[in-house]
């Protein structure tokens, strides 16, 4: 029993370092729920959802929470992860690397194996209320002093900013750039969660609306 208790904590640890990269200060996670969580120094940055990706379907909004998940590393800072959707002809890639400076490389892709119409594409961030600063170039403002009992759009998307920011109430975390590399249709969003989510939400939104 020992043995077999032995055993299962090394499963359990060979589980969490493939699940985990780290470059310095930086650290990124895949948890249970097949999102991202974020950390810095040991302090997690992300809230709830943290870094994911969903896909609106018929009317219907899809993450990846149940899905099933393989994981390959490329290197010590690189993650390579493939969720295969169980409800859609879906598999989602997420490629990601950690390089100086505090920079994350999330490249996040799609492979459609049947049929399938895809309405709109989103990669969200979803933060700790810590942050309280926000800027969309040229747009910048301080988010409410109070949650209500519904989102809030903060920026207006479609003067199209290079990038979105978040700065947070003190210097403890550092501050976080949004920018889109690949996909010059998307709009970036910056939100406020209702009171039940307390967070901050960074957002690249892609229509689609076509059938693949």
């Amino acid at each position: 029993e020992a043995r077999e208790q032995q055993l299962r904590q090394e499963r359990q640890q060979e589980d969490l370092t493939r699940r985990t990269i780290q470059q310095a200060d930086v650290r990124l996670f895949l948890n249970q729920n097949n999102s991202l969580s974020l950390f810095y120094k040991d302090t997690e940055i992300t809230k709830c959802c943290g870094l994911q990706t969903s896909v609106l379907s018929q009317g219907v909004w899809y993450n990846q929470a149940d899905s099933q998940v393989e994981i390959e590393r490329p290197g010590p800072a690189e993650m390579l992860i493939r969720l295969h959707h169980r409800r859609l002809p879906l598999v989602v890639t997420w490629q990601c690397r950690l390089s100086g400076q505090g920079v994350l490389e999330w490249n996040a892709g799609a492979v459609i194996t049947a049929p399938l119409r895809l309405d709109r594409r989103n990669a969200s961030l979803m933060v700790s209320k810590v942050y309280t600063q926000w800027s969309a170039f040229p747009q910048k403002g301080a988010f409410p002093a109070m949650f209500s009992g519904q989102w809030q759009g903060m920026n207006n998307p479609q003067e199209s900013p290079d990038f979105i920011a978040l700065l947070p109430s003190s210097g403890q975390l550092p501050g976080i750039v949004f920018k889109d590399m690949h996909e010059p249709r998307s709009l970036l969003l910056v939100q406020n969660t209702d009171a039940s989510l307390s967070s901050r939400v960074l957002e690249a939104q892609v229509e689609e609306a076509s059938e693949q």
